[in-house]
């Protein structure tokens, strides 16, 4: 048996104007518990249970910002927001090695989460406007059954079946509020949701090594089903709605690798990935979207240069398909929020490591990565204009121009079984932008962590400085035409923060 256990409690960092208080306290709890059983030889049994339990008031503060480069730790919230989520996940695995090189896998899972929600939506200092409570429960069930060749073979394989089924709960129940001498309720738009996702797939792997050459073929086949029921009373009501959608896609995956050297080889590789279709709820509507695609390719390199400094980098080039993004659409009797897939995307980059260990228990490692994403020919409707344009050749949105890190670690024991270490670390984000026609951006921006710690086998205590420049960036940026609303919203990121933190190992 194993067992591990943690709490963690950080303050607040955004000021409310309203309450004159911090807001953004936040505790999380949780752990994990494994359990191995042994019947034979050939079986082991593995249980894992894990819960979490997250209550903060962070994850909900949208400030008002007048453009996508001025950052504010404030708020002016009249209701105060709130964000509770708890996790619990039990796995049972079980391996079963039979004669002939044969291994049998089952992986059976469960998940279930509960999410409730608190936003002031209308950022008034008065109770006056919008307070939404948001309402997310989800429960995945799902089974892997595979076999797999073990032993010295040049010629390897694995094959199996997957099953997932998911149900989704979601409630939204926007109360709007108005102010005569007390706070009064005068509607609510409530809008209920209830999914269930279904995912049956099958695959199989084949390995072939010949001499310095390794050869890999894969394919994967999913098909899938989503069913909906909705209820909205807003805008276009509708009652107890039902919406039923399928498809299936398959998956191939190619490779080939070639060892020049027992430590360094190069390889290529072609993969196809998918997200499935499904059925969304808008505006009292409920529309399918279909599934978004990406084909794969890369080629790269690693290679361990010397005992002590290990090299990798890569080549890539994916195109996306049916790209999906949230926007608004301007109809007769207002503005209504639609998701939808807008078109085809290519991006393509590259990535390279490296990590070399230096004299005197010193570390250096880094690593930096470009990516270029460009629309292909997309005709849109720009939401800041209401005017039709194409999007191709601009950039795609949430896609850094390059992003990169650099680290460095020193150890050195001092005796009787103590070490002590510390740890600096700098990370650079390129610039990305928030929407399709490239009209708001995250402009570039660098984080700077420091540690220390010191210990032994059996108790670790260390001190973490995060974000050592103070560095303000958006996590979160919606321009007031993509919400209807009269302000952009924005989320941003914690500040210099500190952090000391005990371990103990029993």
């Amino acid at each position: 048996m194993r067992a591990s256990f943690y709490d963690d409690n950080h303050d607040g960092y955004t000021y409310d104007t309203v309450r004159k208080e911090q807001y953004g306290e936040t505790s999380d709890h949780g752990g994990r518990v494994t359990v191995l059983y042994k019947p034979g030889e050939d079986t082991k049994v593995h249980l894992y249970l894990s819960g979490d339990d997250f209550v903060t008031a962070a994850q909900n503060l949208l400030y008002t910002p007048p453009n996508d480069n001025t950052f504010y730790y404030s708020v002016n919230d009249y209701f105060v927001p709130s964000f509770v989520r708890r996790l619990w996940s039990p796995t049972l695995q079980i391996d079963h090695q039979f004669g002939g090189d044969v291994a049998l896998t089952t992986n059976t899972s469960y998940f279930w989460s509960y999410n409730r929600g608190m936003t002031d939506l209308f950022k008034h200092p008065v109770p006056v406007g919008d307070d939404l409570g948001q309402n997310e429960d989800h429960r995945v069930l799902s089974q892997e059954v595979r076999l797999a060749s073990t032993g010295d073979s040049n010629f390897q394989w694995l094959g199996g079946l997957f099953f997932q089924r998911h149900h989704i709960e979601l409630e939204n129940v926007d109360n709007f509020i108005t102010e005569v001498q007390n706070p009064t309720l005068v509607g609510t738009d409530l809008d209920r949701d209830e999914k269930v996702q279904k995912e049956y797939a099958l695959f199989g792997d084949v390995t072939y090594r010949w001499n310095d050459w390794q050869f890999e073929l894969g394919l994967r086949g999913d098909y899938y089903t989503s069913e909906e029921s909705a209820y909205n009373n807003s805008l276009s009501p509708i009652l107890d709605t039902a919406a039923h959608l399928d498809g299936h896609e398959f998956s191939p995956r190619v490779s080939v690798q070639y060892k020049f050297s027992p430590t360094s080889n190069v390889y290529a590789t072609l993969a196809k990935g998918f997200e499935p279709g499904d059925e969304i709820e808008e505006n009292g509507v409920v529309h399918p979207y279909k599934a978004e695609t990406a084909t794969s390719y890369e080629v790269g390199i690693k290679s361990l240069l010397s005992s002590s400094v290990q090299f990798n980098s890569a080549l890539f080039y994916i195109n996306y398909d049916n790209r999906l993004y949230q926007n608004i659409q301007f109809a007769p009797y207002g503005i209504i929020e639609v998701t939808q897939n807008i078109g085809a995307s290519q991006n393509y980059g590259g990535e390279f490591d490296l990590t070399a260990a230096l004299p005197y228990g010193f570390k250096l490692s880094g690593g930096f990565g470009f990516t270029i994403a460009k629309w292909g020919n997309v005709p849109f409707i720009d939401p800041a204009t209401t005017l039709p344009i194409n999007l191709k050749g601009r950039t795609a949105p949430f896609t850094p121009a390059y992003s990169g890190n650099i680290t460095a670690e020193w150890s050195h024991p001092i005796g009787g079984g103590y070490t002590v270490g510390a740890r600096a670390n700098a990370s650079f984000t390129g610039r990305s932008y928030w929407d399709p026609q490239d009209s708001t951006m995250q402009r570039a921006y660098h984080l700077v962590d420091l540690g220390a710690h010191v210990g032994n086998e059996r108790w670790t205590v260390s001190a973490h400085l995060a974000n050592a420049t103070g560095t303000r960036y958006n996590t979160i940026y919606d321009p007031t035409y993509d919400i209807g609303a009269p302000f952009n919203v924005a989320h941003i990121n914690p500040p210099r923060w500190f952090v000391a933190s005990a371990t103990v190992r029993f």
